[in-house]
């Protein structure tokens, strides 16, 4: 079994019916638009490949995917328009991708701190911050954090951001950018 972060295209659809089960499938096809079925499928597809085609996936009470039949074996799963993020680790895990170009600056004031403010001003920091807040929210399996007040970034060294869960212990996130720095990556645990 793989322990690893998984950095992919989103799939085509009819390659994609091959790769993963019958019932994914079925489900997939109850989605409205085709982006969001190759989201769904990419994903899975990837679980499958490096855990095994008898993975059972479910999702536990915070709506989080779950891998059912592999006791110690945690998964995170991510996607934006044209990429897929999956993390495999014997511990809890999270990942977020996230397009650089999104405008970020409509919203920074939701989910960063003027604290924040003050830690970076290269042009990825946005996109950065908003991916380990991401992340960290994952990660903390609790529904309802806000994050501004909850969830918190203390440091970021171009391929580490450093983070907080309310007042818990500070956690390491990788940081990593794909496609010419057009997408950002931010996983834990580090890999």
């Amino acid at each position: 079994m793989a322990n690893g972060l998984f950095i992919e295209r989103l799939g085509v659809e009819s390659e994609l019916q091959k790769l993963v089960t019958t019932s994914d499938w079925e489900v997939s096809r109850s989605f409205g638009s085709e982006r969001r079925r190759r989201e769904y499928l990419s994903w899975r597809s990837i679980v499958y490949r490096e855990l095994g085609h008898d993975t059972q996936i479910e999702y536990n009470s915070v709506g989080a995917p779950i891998v059912s039949n592999r006791n110690g074996i945690f998964i995170g799963v991510s996607h934006c328009s044209e990429y897929v993020a999956v993390i495999i680790s014997p511990s809890p895990c999270a990942v977020d991708v996230e397009s650089t170009s999104r405008n970020y600056a409509r919203i920074e004031s939701r989910y960063i701190s003027n604290k924040e403010m003050q830690i970076s001003d290269t042009g990825l920091y946005p996109a950065v911050v908003w991916c380990a807040k991401e992340a960290l929210y994952k990660l903390s399996g609790e529904r309802g954090l806000d994050f501004i007040e909850d969830l918190h970034v203390e440091d970021y060294l171009d391929v580490v951001v450093v983070g907080r869960i309310k007042d818990r212990e500070k956690i390491q996130l990788s940081v990593a950018t794909i496609d010419d720095d057009r997408f950002v990556v931010v996983s834990y645990p580090q890999f």
